[in-house]
């Protein structure tokens, strides 16, 4: 295909606002539909390729392969080998191990399978995760597998139908993403059946400009193209992280894309513009920035535990480009010279080097992370890791009945019902409890508030709403006492912990709980149905515990690390007290009605203001608000004394 200079400005176009939304800027909180773009522009420029190749008889696949081997490879062998040796440095063990894993999913193509099946794209752990944008890399590595074989077996009989085909699978991938954004938003934003209409979008652009060019005035064109430009703008600086993506609203920018490509020209109007020097140049080194700037400043957020202030970013973005002008200079240049190695030579140092840098995550993975690289890891490890419980009597969502009544003991069970906060206790409260001849039933999953009658709002909450009407309906027919956890200040108002000092937790606000009176106020409306389950049933509600904000576990073992003589971290008891004050209010209306477990007396004290983030330099907690096993130990002997007598 002929060279084009605003297609490289229409990169830069696409990658700078996917970093500078990585990078936490508010302006640009729809940035990351940069990777929208991306995805037109690779599917408008492979299918232009193969569609050249097929025309010209020269098709071949090892050939293609051999291209995309010679283009994403080796840059991004650099990156993660720069990465690896970079985590063993900085990262914790159960950081390295999910690194890791990350890097295995990465070198088979498939990371975008493993976010999914893993972690949320906008949450606080993504942010945290070195690799985490390898999963658009994953979505268009498994476009290049499809796409080539099914353009060639289309050429032969089907080559007059090739763009009904490629239509209609488009429409098919899109119909089925605005489907799933009401079934999974995990699904939709990772998975390629969901994301190939956007590379469709592009083929079929692709197609049609070899078929049958737009013949449009000069003017009309310009002024498509700027049009096309707007959408791009509105949806960077509009959308955010509720914007259902890849769904309907991902149409602006896709579209957008497409008429920039279809008539946007070099020399006048937005394609000038685009084919300056500055906007070619950052276009030239879109991807090996693209691929730099999350290991920087994920691994900079690991190394800083603090979060980073917007100015902080500020070199962190210089030196991603910078890095990525070493990488474009040195790595992607050369290698993409068809002299330097051999066709054979390229592809089977390509699977070498995909299998050492899997094998190397895998290994990671086996052995954890290597905590024997230092003490202070080891000592740690010991009550953050094994939290799990893994007792068939806890379940984490809609159970077989017959599984739960094998649970049960006359007379003898208690329940536990939460979110992962109460995950966090059901291990050390099991223990505690079948000390005394108790057994626990422990039904948690994460982002549940167990509170009857309330879901989630702007998340698909089908699990947890089917989850709480079973293990409600079954403690009262097999009535035990109840024992409430969750990390309800952020249930009731959705709003991220700020700890005034430096630990602002990452992340988006998850929104609020929604009852079935949308004007209800939601601490009282959360009180009346804990009241309304006492009436049948002994509840026990342990308050929210004492969030942290940065992450306490990651800052006390670094303390120790780095200033083993100084203080340790702690946190404000008077902001932890005003940040809880809906979570308050709920519970003074439940005073008398259940008993309630007060947690911060644990750990805060009153004559210091502060509370700790450790007890002899072990930590209480395993991020930044879900309570370790040694502070999970504490507040089980405290829900012990709250149960009822005998």
């Amino acid at each position: 295909m002929k060279y084009r200079p605003e297609i490289d400005g229409l990169r830069t176009i696409a990658v700078v606002p996917v970093i500078l939304f990585h990078a936490g800027y508010s302006a640009f909180q729809g940035g990351y539909v940069g990777v929208d773009v991306f995805f037109v522009i690779s599917g408008f420029l492979i299918t232009g390729i193969l569609h050249d190749d097929l025309t010209a008889g020269r098709y071949s696949l090892l050939t293609f392969y051999e291209r995309r081997a010679r283009r994403i490879l080796p840059a991004l062998f650099f990156v993660l080998a720069v990465t690896l040796i970079a985590g063993w440095l900085i990262l914790l063990p159960e950081d390295l191990e999910e690194l890791g894993r990350a890097m295995a999913a990465t070198t088979v193509f498939a990371s975008n399978i493993y976010f999914y099946l893993n972690t949320g794209y906008f949450g606080a752990a993504a942010e945290l995760n070195p690799l985490l944008h390898t999963w658009s890399l994953a979505v268009e590595e498994q476009f290049y597998i499809i796409m080539p074989v099914l353009l060639a077996a289309l050429w032969g009989s089907f080559r007059s139908r090739i763009f009904l085909v490629i239509g209609s699978l488009t429409g098919l991938s899109f119909l089925a993403a605005v489907v799933m954004d009401n079934v999974s938003t995990s699904a939709n934003f990772y998975l390629l059946p969901f994301r190939a209409w956007e590379l469709g979008v592009g083929a079929l652009l692709a197609l049609r400009l070899k078929i049958a060019p737009p013949r449009l005035s000069p003017r009309v064109g310009d002024a498509l193209a700027t049009l096309g430009f707007g959408m791009i703008l509105w949806a960077v600086f509009f959308f955010d992280e509720g914007t259902a993506v890849p769904g309907i609203p991902a149409l602006l920018p896709v579209l957008g894309t497409a008429m920039i490509l279809a008539f946007a020209v070099s020399d006048r109007g937005l394609g000038r513009f685009l084919s300056v020097r500055p906007m070619v140049a950052i276009g030239l080194l879109s991807y090996s920035a693209y691929l730099w700037h999350q290991p920087l400043f994920a691994l900079y957020r690991h190394w800083r535990v603090l979060t980073p202030g917007p100015l902080e970013y500020v070199p962190l973005i210089l030196v991603t480009f910078a890095l990525a002008a070493i990488s474009w200079r040195f790595v992607e240049q050369p290698f993409r010279n068809r002299a330097f190695l051999a066709q054979r030579t390229v592809l089977a140092t390509s699977i070498v080097a995909l299998a050492a840098l899997g094998g190397t995550g895998m290994l990671l993975r086996q052995e954890q992370g290597f905590p024997e690289r230092r003490p202070e890891f080891v000592l740690a490890a010991q009550v953050v890791e094994g939290w799990r419980d893994g007792n068939t009597c806890a379940f984490s969502g809609k159970t077989d009945r017959a599984e739960i009544e094998a649970c049960y003991v006359p007379g003898r069970t208690v329940y536990l019902f939460g979110d992962s906060h109460a995950a966090s206790l059901s291990k050390e409260l099991r223990e505690v409890l079948q000390g005394h001849d108790v057994q626990l039933i422990a039904w948690t999953a994460n982002a549940c508030m167990p509170v009857p009658g309330t879901r989630l709002e702007h998340r698909s909450q089908n699990a947890c709403v089917a989850f709480k009407e079973q293990s409600y309906a079954f403690a009262q027919e097999f009535p035990g006492p109840v024992i409430l956890s969750s990390r309800w200040r952020l249930n009731l108002t959705g709003e991220r912990f700020d700890n005034g000092e430096g630990g602002a937790e990452l992340g988006p606000d998850e929104g609020v709980f929604v009852f079935e009176d949308p004007l209800a106020d939601p601490a009282l409306h959360a009180a009346d149905k804990i009241v309304d389950l006492a009436e049948n049933v002994p509840v026990v509600v342990v308050d929210q515990i004492p969030e942290a904000g940065w992450d306490a576990y990651a800052l006390t073992v670094r303390r120790q690390i780095t200033d083993p003589d100084g203080p340790l971290p702690s946190t404000s008891l008077a902001t932890y007290r005003s940040a809880n004050a809906p979570v308050e209010e709920m519970l003074s209306d439940l005073v008398d009605k259940v008993a309630i477990v007060e947690t911060a007396p644990l750990i805060c004290d009153e004559a210091t203001g502060r509370c700790a983030n450790s007890l002899e330099g072990v930590p209480l907690y395993r991020d930044d608000d879900h309570p370790s096993r040694l502070f999970a130990r504490m507040i089980a002997e405290e829900i012990l004394d709250a149960l009822p007598r005998d």
